[in-house]
């Protein structure tokens, strides 16, 4: 897919966002009141103690201001694209694609913005710019800073669209949707107060935790560089059997036409 047809798709997401207004205001309004919310909690565990499990109000503020950055980046680039795609992939309609001279696997990754989610995003660069600017980092640290929140939200898109491509083997797969949403959902809590089954399960095996947690590590100077080695190597792998899987469920897909 060349820049031109995304340059469209990105025009007519525009369109969408004018064209429902009141949707779009009420996706950021209702953004803002859960970070809020996820703030005022955090101030109410630590207003009883300085320190929780090796983790202070600021690591937990920026750990919550970092979930809410990726998470938004996701909905921002990506989440239409794989929330369409179920559907279509049931219904048999990927004819009109497929037959395009693009790339299908990027169309429909990239074939619609969220544009409300920048709101979010704003706002908790402004806020995670503002916790950094309290702490002494070197240059170092925040650029692995960014670019292990760059991996986190190719991440979530490897894992949702996984999920999504099971349509092309089995019908209602949508019901599977709440695994990606709930493994993400718990990913916003230090990796440190869950289970040690639970860390080896979402850090070794299924890095979601570390997918959260990891930026803020650096941040924190307790980076586990093995664990930062296997996930850049476990995410590299993911990128290419989701890549071959697309093309394999294509083989797979049957046309309603």
């Amino acid at each position: 897919m060349n820049l031109g047809v995304y340059r469209t798709m990105l025009a007519n997401s525009i369109q969408q966002v004018l064209i429902y207004r009141t949707t779009s205001i009420l996706i950021v309004i209702f953004g803002l009141l859960f970070y809020i919310i996820e703030m005022f909690a955090g101030m109410v565990y630590f207003s009883y103690t300085d320190n929780i499990l090796g983790w202070t109000k600021w690591d937990y503020f920026s750990l919550v201001t970092t979930a809410s950055i990726i998470q938004y980046s996701y909905n921002l680039i990506f989440v239409w694209g794989v929330s369409g795609l179920i559907s279509n992939i049931i219904e048999g309609n990927l004819d009109y694609i497929i037959l395009r001279p693009l790339n299908s696997f990027w169309y429909y990754a990239l074939y619609k913005a969220d544009f409300p989610s920048i709101i979010n995003i704003i706002l908790g660069i402004i806020v995670q710019s503002w916790i950094i600017s309290k702490r002494n980092l070197s240059v170092l640290q925040i650029l692995l800073y960014i670019l292990c929140v760059l991996i986190g939200i190719w991440f979530i898109f490897l894992l949702n669209y996984l999920v999504v491509m099971v349509s092309f083997w089995k019908e209602k797969s949508e019901a599977l949707m709440w695994i990606p949403e709930t493994l993400m959902e718990n990913s916003t809590r230090p990796a440190s107060i869950y289970p040690k089954w639970i860390q080896i399960l979402l850090m070794w095996i299924l890095p979601a935790l570390t997918s959260i947690n990891l930026p803020v590590d650096i941040i924190r100077g307790r980076i586990n560089v093995m664990n930062m080695c296997w996930y850049i190597i476990f995410v590299t792998v993911f990128t290419v059997i989701i890549y071959k899987m697309w093309y394999a469920g294509l083989r797979k897909y049957q046309s309603s036409n």
